[in-house]
């Protein structure tokens, strides 16, 4: 078996434990593995995200990278790794991403579809590629060069827009830091059989994964990246937060680790360095999120007393009343330049 293929049914094996962990109501903190070796290559850290309904139309995942790697491994972080109308999918960023021609070139991103070569069913990002198998797999990808660094960012995968054969969804990041929103790549998911499958299903996880070693047998590239928020929305609009995460740090790595602070809800994927490896799979409860505040759109209205609105007045002074109103409440009224007092109904009087 060449080193490709054996790499690819890795790869294969990792997104099944991905997809189907263990059921977090039933799997209490288990004891950590034994030994102190990581593995050549292979899915290092999981945490699957429970929002409590399916049909979402788009997920984004917030992340801070504490740390560039500064490495030619290839190492992955996936962002959300699911379904999507019933088909699987994974998208994120690369420290290598695979080109035809080309072998591994730098950084970038990266969104892929399973069970299908279709080409028509890609959107590729100008400046992007895309790479389709059939081999070691059926699949689709969109490929796009991206000079990711330390940082803050959010990486989204968001509903787009549906034709005769199905539903696109678009893979975007925004680099918060500088305030900047890349497009790269498009991919295309068929209308599922049944409604209960369509759009992006819940449970999907973020994880990690070193999928090329430069040099065999070295240790493992520092790394360390934390989710800050992980938020979805529903087809009904609905901003969503998960409720419950399963974590599992994989059994071939020791030098690694998850933290969670339930404080804040964030997320620290540790590898490499000094990290050692503190459980091997528990779930946590996440705090609930703040309730949205919902956007105060009615303007005050300000009505005066009848015979002066509107009207031409000769004279040194005027005595000005009326009445100000909102639907959630008047802080001050100014006349001129002058702040006047109100009555409790809103009601005020000035000299001008």
């Amino acid at each position: 078996m060449t080193r490709r293929v054996a790499l690819a049914l890795l790869v294969l094996w990792f997104m099944q434990a991905m997809l189907w962990p263990a059921s977090p109501a039933s799997s209490p903190t288990t004891a950590v593995a034994i030994g102190t070796q990581d593995a050549e290559t292979g899915g290092m850290q999981y945490a699957n995200w429970y929002f409590g309904q399916d049909n979402l139309t788009s997920v984004s995942v917030a992340i801070q990278i504490n740390r560039d790697p500064l490495t030619d491994d290839g190492l992955y972080f996936q962002s959300y790794n699911g379904y999507i109308n019933g088909h699987q999918f994974y998208f994120g960023l690369q420290t290598r991403v695979g080109k035809p021609g080309y072998a591994l070139t730098g950084k970038g991103l990266i969104l892929s579809e399973f069970g299908t070569v279709d080409s028509s069913n890609m959107r590729v990002a100008p400046g992007g590629w895309y790479e389709v198998g059939s081999g070691e797999g059926l699949f689709i990808s969109t490929r796009f060069g991206y000079a990711w660094k330390a940082g803050n960012y959010v990486l989204a995968i968001k509903y787009q827009e549906t034709d005769a054969t199905g539903d696109w969804y678009a893979f975007w990041i925004m680099d918060t830091s500088a305030n900047v929103q890349t497009y790269a790549g498009a991919l295309r998911f068929a209308t599922p059989s049944s409604q209960s499958k369509k759009g992006i299903g819940d449970g999907g996880g973020s994880w990690t994964e070193l999928y090329y070693r430069e040099v065999q047998d070295s240790v493992l590239p520092e790394w360390s990246i934390s989710i800050v928020e992980v938020s979805a929305v529903s087809r009904d609009g609905n901003t969503l937060h998960p409720n419950t995460a399963y974590l599992r740090n994989a059994d071939n790595f020791y030098h690694i680790d998850q933290v969670f602070h339930s404080d804040s809800n964030h997320l620290d994927f540790l590898i490499g360095g000094s990290s050692t490896k503190s459980f091997t799979a528990k779930s946590v409860t996440l705090t609930p999120y703040p309730a949205p505040s919902i956007p105060d759109t009615t303007p005050p209205t300000i009505t005066v007393a009848p015979g002066i609105d509107g009207s031409v007045v000769s004279a040194a002074t005027l005595r000005l009343t009326g009445k100000a109103t909102d639907n959630v409440g008047v802080g001050q009224v100014y006349v001129g330049f002058n702040k006047v007092d109100m009555g409790a109904d809103g009601s005020f009087a000035s000299t001008v």
